[in-house]
């Protein structure tokens, strides 16, 4: 629901609108409801005047691409197709044209092209005083607009409506742009005469009014939620009634809640004070059994760890000895033992690696016999494995060098190899054998072309001899064309086996004559030299062999067989390459085989260096170890008075007890962490010299305990007494007080004279509305409901006379009475049981007298008609013509239809200007 503010701010628009007549439309105007803004000076020209389409075209809506419509002046234009021709495409384009292109997005849209094609399109319109505007639309992102003015300017028109359109995009949807569905949607609706009237005034595109009637209802409906005379609903007015009435008994209430809030107050002290009372009494019981359960164990273990202590000595006499002397004596000896095994073991190893160093130094290493798990094993196996792999490349270079060289393999052909650039060399080669293919091309051809200069002097001798077969060839030619003319008049004639024989007979002359040509073609050429002048084959052999000479000087030294150098190759370079990666393995893998001998040296001077270390560290833990044992038994035997077996027994027995101390006074922190030994102690010597009996019976330790029960009992019951008062309280407190209540009253009072003061202005508010709508329908309706009276009385054929509303707002039509009784005419309500193609007449009466009263005094827009004639029969659409001859005089007409012999009909009886899609 809209603020009240907001709606007398648009009755007030209304009612002066309304009641001031034109005044109302100048307010429509000054709002920017009305059209696109134009400047003054074209304004002033369009009024009373009748706007025309002129042409259009569509390069790309919906499914239309590149459609050109010049010649749109005419008024009226029937464009005729058939279902899915386009005509529902045709007719929104204009409209998009005049209003712009909604929805804005091409998601949405749902004439967007479903190809690659962007909305674009372009229409051109103009008024009876002349003058040509031209609209450009196009859809991307967004919509853009651009408006070409009769002086040839042109501006940004964005997506804003086309000039000389004065009613807004839904108002001229609704009455300007028809098909035979808002007809029927129009029927369907409850109140569609008074909608059409709310749209005519409330709307005109200025859509921050609401409908008359909207407006009067929501204000009664606001005035009734105040006050109401019945009793039915739930009016504030009745609601704050209720309230007062229930306040009486919320006051009676409150007084008694105030008592009650003073007696509980006093019963929480005495609680209080009992509590106090009780936690005394409670200390005292907690002393005595603080005593008895607390004080007692802690005396008692202070006992034992004294008694411990008494029995182990003087501790500073067991210092250095250990708890387990005879286990720690043994344990010293056996270290010993294994420090000595550790040395032994060591010089082993120290011996070993003597053996490989003086296996490296020899160039040996492979046959030392170490056995397994030594730490030079896997070193051993790869230097082992690298030497047979040695082996194997020094076999492989051997045997290749067999295959290539005329001499055994020696180490210095590896240096001829290195000096060998595998690219200089297969240069060369290449070189060499292009140079020798030239010479043998060249010599080659040398020989045909001697060969072919004796055939042309035989060819001389023959040129007489050709001459006679050219004469032979055109006999047979001749000859091969009768037969083929005798094979065509036998196919003529119906003879099909003379046919085929006859043509047989000359497809065999034409080959003959074909082969004598052939064979004079043959005669005729004899070629004068087959190769282009240049080196001589002798040139070319020389420098062939000077670039053999370059091979020769790049691979000197080489013992390469003589025969692979006379005419060296490919092979040659590739075996040379193979021999050079022989080598290069094998220096790779002699160096591998190296480099496992280094490894091995520094592994075995490591080796020496950590065993020599470790060996030392043996000697120095040996020292420490025997001077631990000669002090130990230095101790024991003084405990023992010399005797050995008898000091170590003293000393585990003092050892045992001088343990079993410390572990009560563990005991003692554990047990009683939470005390606070000193303290403690205190207490205990304070209680011993006033003579305390440390020996109570049980008997007296569970009477103390059952009096602190029951007086924790008797504190936990008033606890919760007390905390159920204090609760009490609490709720008492959030309860509303009388002052509270005195208040509330008060101001339900005033609040009830303002309800009663705003139902009583929302009141005259509601008349002063109905009553400045009743007057602007006495000024306005009366020349719609007479212009559409006239149209329906023409297109009937008189057998309806007017149009009027009953006091329900319902619209209504007069059947025509016999002229002697007029009074005993009963109108009908404009809906069934009237027929459906009879509804659909009076509905487009009632719009063309409309959109002449929204055209009065301004432009004439064009009216579009879509199927509309789908329920009419041929008289009253022939009725129906003579109306839109008139109205074509005021407005331009387009009429779209699939049926072509409407569109002929129409074509014929009003000259319109038929267009096929």
């Amino acid at each position: 629901m809209r603020p009240l503010a907001y709606e007398r701010c648009c009755v007030r628009f209304l009612v002066r609108s309304r009641l001031s007549g034109s005044a109302g439309a100048e307010a429509l105007e000054k709002t920017g409801a009305i059209g696109y803004a134009m400047p003054p000076h074209v304004t002033g020209l369009l009024y009373n005047s009748r706007m025309k389409i002129l042409s259009c075209h569509i390069e790309a809506f919906g499914a239309m691409r590149n459609r050109s419509f010049p010649d749109l002046d005419a008024p009226v234009v029937i464009i005729e197709g058939d279902n899915e021709a386009g005509k529902s495409t045709f007719f929104h384009f204009l409209q998009t044209m005049l209003y712009g292109i909604y929805p804005v997005s091409e998601e949405k849209h749902p004439y967007a092209p479903r190809d690659d094609a962007r909305m674009k399109g372009s229409l051109t319109m103009e008024p009876d005083n002349g003058g040509q505007y031209t609209v450009t639309r196009r859809l991307r992102s967004t919509p853009t607009g651009e408006l070409v003015w009769p002086d040839g300017r042109s501006e940004t028109l964005e997506n804003r409506n086309a000039p000389l359109m004065h009613i807004s995009k839904e108002v001229y949807e609704a009455m300007y742009a028809l098909s035979l569905y808002d007809l029927v949607g129009l029927q369907d609706k409850e109140k569609a005469w008074q909608e059409v009237q709310d749209r005519l005034v409330g709307g005109m595109g200025v859509d921050f009014i609401r409908p008359i009637w909207e407006v009067a209802g929501q204000i009664e409906e606001e005035a009734s939620a105040l006050w109401r005379s019945d009793r039915r609903g739930k009016p504030e007015s009745k609601q704050i009634g209720a309230r007062l009435k229930a306040l009486g008994q919320e006051r009676r209430e409150a007084k008694q809640r105030d008592q009650k809030l003073r007696d509980l107050t006093d019963e929480v002290e005495q609680y209080v004070q009992g509590d106090r009372d009780l936690r005394k009494k409670r200390t005292k019981r907690l002393a005595e059994k603080n005593r008895i359960e607390r004080l007692r164990p802690i005396r008692n273990h202070l006992r034992q760890i004294d008694d411990a202590r008494r029995k182990a000595g003087d501790p500073s006499e067991l210092d250095g000895i250990p708890d387990d002397p005879a286990a720690a004596l043994k344990e010293i000896v056996e270290n010993i033992g294994e420090v000595e095994v550790q040395a032994n073991q060591l010089e082993a190893e120290q011996a070993n690696a003597g053996r490989i160093l003086a296996a490296v130094e020899a160039g040996k290493g492979f046959d030392v016999d170490m056995g397994a798990g030594n730490p030079y094993e896997g070193l051993l196996r790869d230097r082992k494995r690298a030497e047979n792999e040695l082996q194997r490349v020094q076999g492989q270079l051997t045997d290749k060098a067999r295959d290539i060289l005329t001499e055994p393999w020696d180490d210095p052909f590896a240096d001829i190899l290195a000096g060998i650039a595998p690219a200089a060399l297969r240069e060369r080669i290449e070189d060499f054998e292009e140079i020798r293919g030239q010479a043998d091309a060249r010599k080659q051809a040398e020989e045909v072309q001697k060969q072919a200069e004796a055939l042309q002097r035989v060819g001389e001798r023959r040129r007489f001899d050709a001459d006679t077969s050219r004469k032979a060839l055109r006999n047979r030619a001749v000859v091969a064309g009768l037969f083929m003319a005798g094979a065509v008049v036998a196919i003529i004639l119906g003879r099909m086996e003379l046919a085929i024989g006859v043509g047989v007979a000359g497809l065999l002359a034409g080959y003959m004559a074909w082969q004598a040509w052939v064979q004079g073609k043959r005669m005729a050429s004899s070629p004068t030299s087959l190769f282009a002048p240049g080196p001589s084959s002798d040139e070319l052999e020389a420098e062939a062999d000077r670039r053999c000479g370059d091979v020769r000087d790049l691979i000197n030294g080489l013992p390469v067989p003589e025969s692979r150098l006379k005419r060296p190759d490919m092979t040659l370079f590739n075996d040379v390459k193979s021999l050079q990666d022989a080598v290069q393995m094998h220096r790779a893998t002699r160096q591998r085989v190296e480099e496992h001998m280094d490894e091995l040296k520094e592994m075995a001077l490591k080796e020496k260096a950590r065993i020599g270390k470790e060996h030392d560290d043996c000697k120095e833990a040996h020292i420490p170890l025997e001077r631990r044992r000669q002090e130990l038994e230095t101790v024991l035997r003084e405990l023992g008075d010399g005797d050995l077996e008898q000091g170590i027994a003293i000393a585990a027995v003092r050892k045992k007890d001088h343990r079993h101390a410390q572990t009560l006074e563990k005991n003692l922190e554990t047990y009683f962490s939470g005390e606070d030994m000193t303290k403690a102690r205190e207490e205990i010597e304070s209680l011993e010299r006033e003579g305390a009996a440390w020996d109570a019976s049980d008997e007296e330790a569970i009477a103390v305990n059952e009096q602190l029960e029951a007086l924790n009992e008797e504190i936990n019951a008033l606890t919760e007494k007390r905390t159920a008062a204090k609760k009490d309280i609490e709720n008492l407190l959030e309860q509303p007080t009388l002052a509270t209540l005195e208040s509330e009253r008060e101001q339900l009072d005033s609040g009830l004279e303002a309800v009663k003061e705003r139902h009583d202005r929302l009141r005259l508010l509601q008349h002063i509305v109905r009553e400045a709508d009743r007057r602007f329908r006495e000024a306005h309706q009366p020349d719609v409901l007479r212009r559409a009276s006239g149209y329906v009385r023409t297109i009937t054929g008189g057998r309806y006379e007017r149009f009027d509303y009953d006091e329900d707002e319902r619209l209504r039509i007069y059947p025509a009475g016999e002229p002697q009784r007029p009074s005993t005419v009963r109108p009908w309500l404009v809906e069934a049981p009237l027929s459906r193609g009879t509804l659909d007449q009076m509905y487009l009466a009632i719009r063309f007298a409309l959109v002449d009263h929204l055209d009065e005094g301004k432009e004439s827009l064009p009216v579009f008609l879509d199927e509309v004639f789908v329920n009419w029969d041929r008289d009253r659409r022939a009725r129906c013509y003579d109306i839109f001859s008139e109205a074509a005089a005021r407005r331009q007409v387009f009429v779209f239809t699939c049926h072509p012999w409407l569109a002929e009909e129409m074509e014929q009886a009003l000259s319109a200007k038929r267009i096929l899609l």
